[in-house]
């Protein structure tokens, strides 16, 4: 009996790990946005994501194109299809003067992933932090900071000094 009940443990604890890491996928429902914002002079870009990849690139068009990947996913009252068409509809972007911040406000982004692909003047200054994701950046003056918690990061033909780095388990491209 005493052998039942050492085997009886990890079982239930084997059983409530899957039921769990279940939950937190569930089905999930993907789309996309693009939006465009007209520029003059240098700009700051602020960007946080907690989970996407990210790529950055310099353009010579004087305007900062957005194109955003969304996956959203979750079981019961998490109602993914409302979650995406509420992203879609409102993307978590906004531009005040020079600045522009993408994912400012990620408390309702729960169990939503966006991949962002972002091309901004090449004069442009970028603050990137991604929680989980790679992040890729070239083609800009800079500054550029960058920080991570999981995911690579590399940064290409950067103009002005060279990119600040935070992170934690990430691989580092220059």
């Amino acid at each position: 009996m005493a052998r039942h009940r050492n085997l009886c443990l990890p079982l239930v604890l084997f059983s409530a790990i899957v039921v769990l890491a279940g939950c937190e996928s569930g089905p999930s429902v993907s789309g996309a946005f693009d939006r465009n914002y007209n520029v003059t002079g240098p700009i700051r870009l602020e960007l946080t994501n907690a989970s996407g990849d990210v790529d950055i690139s310099g353009s010579a068009d004087g305007k900062v194109h957005v194109r955003g990947e969304v996956r959203a996913s979750g079981f019961g009252f998490d109602d993914p299809q409302k979650r995406l068409d509420d992203t879609l509809a409102n993307p978590p972007i906004e531009q005040r003067g020079d600045t522009i911040r993408i994912g400012k406000d990620m408390s309702h982004m729960r169990h939503v992933r966006i991949a962002y692909a972002i091309q901004v003047p090449r004069d442009t200054e970028i603050s990137a932090t991604v929680a989980s994701g790679a992040q890729t950046i070239r083609g800009v003056r800079g500054p550029v900071k960058v920080q991570a918690a999981s995911g690579s990061i590399r940064v290409e033909k950067i103009g002005a000094r060279r990119p600040t780095f935070h992170r934690q388990r990430v691989g580092v491209g220059l």
